[in-house]
């Protein structure tokens, strides 16, 4: 991995609303789902350097997350706070890049993780692994921390027109 871009932030910027992962629902705006495969969703408490995220690929010598879903038959968080995850309708598992992944279809599939603070540090890295359908519509949201429909007081990952997009 490669660094593109780094920033400082505030975290009371990112309030206390739920992370929701495959789907943004709601917020004045139109529904957005996911339509693919997500695996190894993964949040540090901290910058990862170069070698960090290299190591992510070395099972040795990987930095602890405050919050794992491998989706292995389930949406528990087996990072350091145990913030499990629960579906409104989950999609399903299937083959992943490591162990399982979790299908979204792009219509009705979605995780909801409760607020925690631990989800709102000063400072983070995300990471996962996707692979859109090829009949993903234009967009969709991966996931999303916000209550605004402008998404001016969270984070998040949304694909548009074949492109991946981070907002904070």
């Amino acid at each position: 991995g490669e660094e593109s871009a780094s920033t400082s932030v505030d975290s009371t910027l990112f309030g206390s609303q739920s992370l929701h992962i495959g789907a943004h629902v709601g917020l004045g705006l139109p529904n957005a789902f996911f339509d693919g495969l997500l695996d190894e969703f993964k949040i540090w408490d901290k910058p990862l350097n170069p070698e960090q995220v290299l190591s992510e690929y070395e099972i040795t010598k990987r930095p602890s997350p405050i919050l794992h879903y491998a989706f292995e038959d389930d949406f528990l968080d087996t990072g350091a706070n145990g913030i499990d995850s629960y579906a409104s309708d989950g999609g399903s598992f299937t083959e992943g890049v490591r162990g399982q992944a979790l299908s979204f279809d792009g219509i009705t599939n979605g995780l909801t993780t409760p607020y925690a603070h631990a989800l709102s540090p000063d400072t983070f890295t995300l990471g996962f692994w996707i692979n859109t359908s090829p009949s993903s519509g234009t967009s969709g949201m991966v996931l999303g921390k916000t209550s605004s429909r402008y998404w001016n007081d969270g984070y998040g990952f949304y694909y548009k027109d074949g492109k991946l997009f981070f907002f904070i």
